[in-house]
């Protein structure tokens, strides 16, 4: 298991024998079919349709560096960082949240001055739970809509 395991992180961030774009945004994520269909129906009908469009255009589609077509799924609006951790589970089943404030702000323990010794809740880190709180929902109801496989395990606060 430890060896698919490193094998998935592998595809993940090389993008090896990739066959599928994933647009978000600016971003372009390079997967695997065979990863990203079989975890969701929602990107393997559009797969599916954008085949079957491409064979009535005849227009000369992409190709993937080992010559196969290469197809193409576009995330449109959604969350760009809530698509970055549903790619990331894909693969990887877990994502990792970039914090964008500093672990010593996380550690740090105030007390309150009164009789009351509980901590005192820091606005930034009141923030950041906040913040994580509302990205962990974007992607559950990302991976949802696009009615990915497990999503039950998906969101863990």
């Amino acid at each position: 298991m430890d060896d698919h395991r490193a094998w998935m992180r592998d595809l993940f961030h090389t993008g090896k024998y990739s066959d599928i774009d994933l647009i978000s945004n600016n971003q372009i994520y390079e997967a695997h079919r065979s990863v990203v269909c079989f975890m969701s129906p929602v990107i393997y009908r559009s797969c599916e349709f954008n085949t079957a469009k491409l064979g009535r255009v005849e227009s000369e589609p992409n190709k993937s560096d080992h010559g196969t077509a290469k197809a193409s799924f576009s995330f449109g609006d959604d969350d760009p960082e809530a698509v970055d951790c549903l790619v990331q589970f894909l693969y990887l089943w877990d994502y990792e949240v970039a914090s964008p404030l500093s672990d010593d702000v996380l550690d740090r323990d105030e007390s309150r001055e009164d009789t009351d010794y509980s901590p005192l809740p820091d606005d930034n880190v009141t923030a950041l739970e906040a913040r994580q709180l509302l990205l962990h929902s974007k992607v559950f109801t990302l991976a949802h809509m696009k009615r990915l496989g497990s999503n039950g395990d998906l969101v863990i606060c």
